[in-house]
């Protein structure tokens, strides 16, 4: 009965768990879009990949309650809580805010010029 055991917990394959949202990334600005936080922007600090979720700079903050020690006084800390990937939508690339979009669909800054053609020479009819 034991060995049994062993054998099935040896074929069990370890779950892989995927990200929510792939294309944030840290430095990035991000708006929450649902939850008590809901609207704020912020700039991503850190990404939590096993449990999907993302620390940002001053939205959803927490009080924890510190227990003085001998370097340190006791008190109450506002902290950042972590927000789920799937709450939060992608503002724009980088720490510039926006200056570069986030959307690759935007129109294209430059336009091609085409180059000038020469005038075609008249040709002169024999008679």
């Amino acid at each position: 009965m034991n060995s049994l055991k062993q054998r099935f917990t040896r074929e069990r394959k370890e779950i892989k768990t995927q990200r929510a949202n792939k294309n944030i990334r840290k430095g990035d600005i991000v708006q929450v879009i649902s939850g008590r936080a809901f609207s704020k922007t912020g700039k991503v600090l850190k990404i939590f990949t096993k449990s999907n979720r993302c620390l940002i700079e001053k939205v959803n903050m927490v009080k924890k309650h510190r227990k003085p020690t001998q370097s340190t006084p006791g008190g109450i800390d506002e902290v950042e809580s972590s927000i789920h990937l799937s709450n939060v939508k992608l503002v724009s690339r980088g720490s510039t805010e926006g200056k570069t979009p986030a959307k690759k669909s935007i129109a294209k800054t430059e336009t091609k010029t085409k180059t000038e053609k020469k005038p075609a020479s008249k040709k002169v009819a024999k008679k």
